[in-house]
């Protein structure tokens, strides 16, 4: 697959600062894009599997009014923990010798090993795996490196770049089984060009600690818009209300995605609707984990482990 234009090491840097309702969520990703195989193949074969359904919903399938379907992930092959490895040459890409790259090396892009943030560690070798049509993110200390190891990943559209301007995203995700604190989930849109930020905006949903928020909330989602044209990571940030909705449940979250309009949705519920300072350059979706930030944007020391898992991802270009 031909080399992908990707900075050297994304990770977790701190860029904002944001305090709202109580809450205070610093944490910004340098993410970077992806080679990338469209659906007009690869990734509809997943369809077969939709029967096979993690979290109780099937992924949806097809085209939608004013929407073409672009692509559709469902996890539907079962690999074990340290089939996924990253390519140690070509960052963005699994490595073709691993165990998943049969079936996901054109479907599905990951960070490569290195620096979350201070305590954290991309390594999908010791924390990506699939099974029952769910891809799950093991988030431990790993205990031959004593390093806390996460992931971040994205699913793959045409060409050679994992962004487009405007689009739907819909994916279905939960936290499990978080036996300790510190832990951290980003699932966001964010600029093709990483210098490009702040001023291209940002769409965060959901973010924050997946087991418990600052101040002993326990687990609530969070999520944030960030708006074009602003000249820091907090100026006008506008909190995407949650609905008291809970990183342990299963949800379906959406971002919609049009000149001068979004739409954020948890299940089939809008929770947030913005026409003024929308995004308008191109944007690539990530689901990232990691270390969380304290009310001061500093990493913490996570401890114990969790899981964050994702049923589905599927996306839609404007029709």
């Amino acid at each position: 697959m031909p080399s992908v234009d990707l900075p050297k090491r994304p990770g977790w840097a701190r860029a904002k600062r944001v305090t709202m309702s109580g809450l205070s969520v610093s944490r910004r990703a340098l993410l970077g894009g992806a080679a990338a195989i469209g659906i007009g193949g690869a990734a509809l074969r997943g369809s077969a599997a939709a029967a096979t359904v993690g979290s109780g919903v099937a992924m949806p399938l097809g085209n939608l009014p004013g929407w073409k379907q672009t692509i559709a992930e469902d996890f539907n092959t079962a690999i074990p923990l340290g089939g996924f490895v990253a390519s140690p040459t070509t960052y963005g890409e699994l490595a073709q010798n691993c165990a998943a790259y049969a079936t996901y090396g054109k479907r599905l892009g990951v960070y490569g090993n290195g620096s979350a943030n201070t305590y954290g560690y991309y390594d999908v070798s010791k924390t990506l795996s699939t099974s029952s049509s769910v891809l799950d993110t093991y988030l431990h200390v790993d205990p031959a490196t004593s390093r806390r190891v996460s992931a971040a990943v994205f699913p793959l559209r045409g060409g050679l770049q994992n962004s487009h301007t405007y689009g739907r995203w819909s994916y279905r995700m939960r936290s499990y089984n978080a036996t300790g604190s510190g832990w951290g989930c980003a699932t966001l849109l964010w600029p093709a060009d990483d210098k490009a930020w702040p001023a291209s905006g940002e769409i965060d949903w959901p973010e924050g600690d997946i087991k418990a928020q600052p101040l002993g909330m326990p687990g609530k989602i969070n999520g944030f818009f960030h708006p074009r044209d602003a000249t820091n990571g907090w100026e006008g940030t506008v909190q995407i209300p949650s609905l008291n909705g809970m990183w342990t449940n299963w949800h379906t979250f959406t971002i919609e995605w049009l000149p001068n309009s979004l739409k954020v949705y948890l299940g089939t519920q809008l929770v947030m609707a913005r026409t003024s300072h929308v995004p308008s350059t191109p944007m690539r979706w990530v689901s990232q984990t990691g270390p969380n930030n304290d009310a001061l944007g500093r990493p913490v020391l996570p401890s114990g482990s969790s899981h964050v898992q994702i049923d589905w991802v599927v996306a839609y270009d404007p029709a």
